[in-house]
């Protein structure tokens, strides 16, 4: 998925409207960004789904803020364990 298509899905913009510029607010290096952008598509079916459920919006914005912490600790995982450099993103 390129990131135009990636940000053509526009239901996580609904609970975090910064969430398509997560990967350069975890980036620590220029080749993060890249790595972040498939972590976003990771979690894009999560958050629809939670969209699906009818959950409330304070529930699935908690959910974001998980999410976000989440990112930023793989890419922090990534620089500090010489193992996880190893793994493919996707």
């Amino acid at each position: 998925m390129e990131k135009a298509d990636l940000l053509k899905t526009k239901t996580p913009l609904l609970y975090s409207k910064d969430f398509y510029n997560w990967p350069e607010a975890w980036m620590v290096f220029d080749e993060d960004i890249v790595t972040g952008e498939n972590i976003l598509k990771g979690m894009i079916p999560f958050i629809e789904n939670l969209d699906k459920e009818g959950l409330s919006k304070k529930t699935i914005k908690s959910h974001m803020d998980n999410l976000w912490f989440l990112g930023s600790e793989i890419i922090r995982a990534v620089h500090f364990d010489e193992n996880q450099r190893e793994l493919s993103p996707k």
